[in-house]
């Protein structure tokens, strides 16, 4: 008989796993085959927390930006390649 996994045993595990920072609140995972996986992540800054770790922490992430769909970029490249 398989076991009762609570949301934050899950939670915590994810966390883990995807190297988000120790003090993390809240976090929401958007996942679609085929696609970008995109997870927002809110934590908390301990006191001692310097600008420069919070730099060093965020390069450990390849930030991307999302504003259009993929077909929108190939669209815009035959647009292009047209003038």
């Amino acid at each position: 008989m398989a076991g009762i996994v609570m949301s934050d045993d899950l939670g915590a595990k994810i966390v883990k796993i995807l190297g988000m920072p120790k003090y993390t609140k809240e976090f929401s995972m958007n996942l679609k085959a085929g696609d970008v996986a995109i997870v927002e992540c809110k934590f908390i800054l301990e006191n001692n927390f310097d600008q420069n770790e919070i730099i060093n922490e965020l390069a450990k992430y390849k930030i991307v930006k999302i504003d259009d769909k993929p077909a929108d970029r190939r669209k815009k490249r035959r647009m292009d390649s047209e003038d």
